[in-house]
């Protein structure tokens, strides 16, 4: 039943309005799924990048895009072309024009001392560039429709007084007025264009001659106002991470989005966006290449031999590198076998290594597989499917829960059982931790403050272990994944011994 508004007329009603809809732009595909791949011909595995095809109705790449994702890739290779074949054709079109096609090869000219013979061999063989990292910029070879030459017709008054570092941020908003992407005036944020995360590749690349500011030194160099615009807060997370970029098009800046997205791209690709003067381009190819270039790591690791250029540790010297998949992933920081090394497992190592700390913390580790399994909560007496035992050659042999079969119709039993068995499991750890519990006299405490605030007090610890304090982890107590173990059990122990721990 619809309700009816009142019949006073002289009232305003209120309007609700419908959902907000859908903003769409006809410059973008409607499909997430169309995709262009570009390739090295010098290379049976050759799929260099691989990169959503968003531009025009029914997909495709900017021709001017592609290459500068490709000639970044090659080292800043300005100078090469795409064909639709390992040894296809040139791709003549116009920088401007969108191209359709599903793959692409991106051919280096040879250098000009190669000889007939290699040159005879087929496609050149250059070197990629495999992190941002390792990049070069190109301070006096700017990419084609780049320009790094200051705007003179930028007004004093845009770019003075510099704002100090405490108020950068609120100088960057007051200078764009709003997010440069959606123009909202609401949740707006400072980004930076060169991230704070790479201020060391930003030191090496003397990227400092574009900033305004001369009084930047340090980690401050990346926070100036010439490396910074105003983004909206969603948009400046989508930023950083690396989902779009800022590019040339057909001679003006837009929006360029690497990645499918449900609105930001939907909205906003190819949209023209104004940079202030005052933003330096050498900032805004920066970060085209640092969300580039992540994109060729499949490339390198894909187990053939890659020819690299690599940074040397000091000054800008590069070197050319053919180098194995298990070097590429050093290089990368990643692991060959494809997964990440564990911090748990390397802090155990690293934990067990010589020393009265590390034998106690071994001993204590060792222990871990005395705690008691957890059950479930619905079968509380079924036994595992696998019996744990005990470790470093405990004399004990008994499993820690019975194999045979009993019945399970009477409560009274089960609960009889239960009991029997926790206190036989009970039995079980406390002879396994008199075995094992470390009597090195130099032992030290792994909780060091506790340590200190009982010599403080004059209260000394154990006989056997030299007086010296001792937490009960130390003493013999361990700590499970699901809480901590029974400390009246461990109390019962020392005291059984006449050695009751002392208190934090």
């Amino acid at each position: 039943m619809t309700t009816q508004p009142p019949a006073n007329h002289n009232q305003d009603i209120v309007e609700v309005r419908d959902h907000i809809p859908r903003r769409t732009s006809d410059t973008i595909c409607s499909s997430t799924l169309h995709r262009v791949s570009f390739h090295h011909p010098a290379y049976d595995s050759a799929r260099l990048i691989e990169l959503s095809a968003f531009d025009g109705p029914t997909g495709g790449i900017h021709h001017g895009t592609a290459l500068l994702v490709c000639g970044i890739i090659a080292g800043n290779a300005w100078d090469g072309w795409l064909t639709e074949g390992r040894r296809g054709n040139k791709v003549d079109s116009d920088r401007e024009v969108v191209l359709k096609g599903r793959e692409y090869f991106y051919h280096v000219p040879w250098p000009t001392n190669s000889s007939e013979e290699e040159r005879a061999q087929g496609p050149y063989k250059y070197a990629v560039v495999p992190s941002f990292q390792h990049w070069p910029f190109p301070h006096e070879d700017p990419p084609p429709g780049w320009s790094f030459n200051p705007d003179l017709t930028t007004s004093v008054a845009s770019i003075f007084p510099v704002p100090s570092i405490s108020s950068v941020s609120q100088a960057v908003r007051d200078r764009d007025g709003s997010c440069r992407l959606s123009g909202y005036r609401d949740g707006i944020e400072r980004a930076h264009l060169c991230p704070r995360s790479d201020v060391e590749w930003f030191t090496q690349q003397e990227m400092d001659m574009y900033n305004i500011s001369r009084s930047l030194v340090g980690a401050g160099l990346v926070d100036d106002t010439a490396n910074a615009l105003t983004l909206r807060s969603d948009i400046h997370l989508s930023f950083d991470a690396g989902t779009f970029v800022f590019t040339r098009k057909l001679d003006q800046w837009v929006s360029h989005f690497l990645a499918p997205t449900f609105n930001l791209g939907p909205e906003h690709h190819n949209t023209k966006v104004e940079i202030p003067p005052t933003v330096h381009p050498a900032f805004i190819l920066a970060r085209f290449a640092w969300a580039i270039l992540p994109g060729i790591r499949n490339f390198l690791i894909r187990g053939e031999k890659r020819l690299v250029t690599l940074r040397r540790e000091a000054g800008e010297a590069r070197d050319t590198k053919e180098l194995e998949k298990d070097d590429l992933c050093r290089v990368l920081g990643i692991s060959a076998r494809g997964r990440g090394n564990s911090p748990s497992k390397r802090q155990r190592e690293e934990g067990t290594t010589g020393g009265a700390i590390g034998t106690a913390v071994s001993a204590k580790r060792a222990r871990l597989d005395l705690a008691e399994p957890a059950q479930s909560k619905g079968l509380p007496d079924s036994p595992p499917a696998t019996t744990p035992g005990l470790c470093n050659g405990d004399a004990a042999s008994t499993p820690l829960f019975s194999q045979t079969s009993a019945p399970m119709d009477s409560p009274t039993f089960d609960a009889e059982r239960e009991a029997s068995e926790r206190r036989r499991i009970a039995t079980l750890r406390q002879s396994a931790l008199k075995a094992q519990r470390p009597s090195d006299a130099e032992l030290v405490c792994c909780d060091y403050n506790a340590a200190e605030r009982a010599n403080a007090a004059g209260r000394e610890g154990p006989k056997k272990y030299g007086g010296a304090h001792l937490c009960m982890e130390c003493l013999g107590a361990e700590y499970r994944d699901e809480g901590p173990c029974d400390v009246a059990l461990v109390l019962a122990m020392e005291e059984d011994e006449g050695d009751v721990p002392v208190s934090n």
